[in-house]
Formats: C-alpha cells, sequence, structure tokens
C-alpha cells in the first residue's frame, strides 16, 4: 500500500494564482521542498483562468484579494469551467466573511498569510486526498 509520501506530491499539478510575486515564491518553494515539481504561477485573474484552461492543474493556490478580477469571482468561474480543480484560497486575513463565502463558492480550504510550512502542507495534502 503507498504512503501518503510516495511519489504523488511529484504527479500533482499546482497553479499558484496571487499579485504578490513574494507570496509565489513562498508557497512554490514549501512546495517544492515538499516534492512537488509541476508548478505554475499566475500574477492575475486573467492569466490564471488561461492557464488553468492549458495546464490543466490539479490544485489551485488562489488569492482572494487581487487587482481587477478578484479570487472569489475566479472562483466562481472554476466551479464552473474546472470543476474537479481542488482550489485553495490564500488569504492575510482571518475574516470569517471573507472566508466564509470562498467556502460556500467551492472552495475546498484556504491558507494564511504569512504561511506556516507544516500547515500549508498539510492543507493542500488533505485537499489533493479529498479530489482523488
Amino acid at each position: 500500500m503507498a504512503g501518503p509520501h510516495d511519489s504523488a506530491p511529484k504527479k500533482t499539478k499546482v497553479l499558484l494564482i496571487d499579485d504578490n510575486a513574494l507570496t509565489r515564491s513562498v508557497l512554490r518553494a514549501i512546495l517544492r521542498d515538499e516534492g512537488y515539481t509541476e508548478i505554475r504561477e499566475a500574477k492575475d485573474a486573467e492569466v490564471g483562468f488561461k492557464l488553468v484552461q492549458h495546464f490543466a492543474p490539479d490544485l489551485v493556490c488562489l488569492d482572494i484579494q487581487m487587482p481587477g478580477k478578484s479570487g472569489l469571482v475566479l472562483l466562481n468561474e472554476l466551479q464552473i469551467y474546472a470543476p474537479g480543480t481542488g482550489v485553495l484560497m490564500i488569504t492575510a486575513s482571518d475574516d470569517r466573511e471573507t472566508i466564509e463565502a470562498s467556502l460556500r463558492g467551492g472552495a475546498d480550504g484556504y491558507i494564511l498569510k504569512p504561511f506556516n510550512a507544516a500547515t500549508v502542507l498539510k492543507t493542500v495534502a488533505e485537499v489533493l486526498a479529498k479530489r482523488r
């Protein structure tokens, strides 16, 4: 029987959508350290949506607050156009209303900034396990 740390991360495709380059960099480093190698990035919702169509990620880490189209709007689009994709919202605010709105909108969970690597990896693993 395969264990939780077998080659699953290596085959998992992750898309990071956040307007902050440092946020993307930190998340990418956390995921790479755990063995995730198929990681793509987008700095806004428009580019992110195009990448979802071409890259077909297993998981999208999606910032809630972005200039232009918000993460909540993109989340709604992903529910329609990529319903099998896991979505984790990224937020610096632990505002209950925003978090609940994203969960009602179909997000599988959320990650709070600043990131705790162990929490990020645990949350990612839980979403992926639920989606398999």
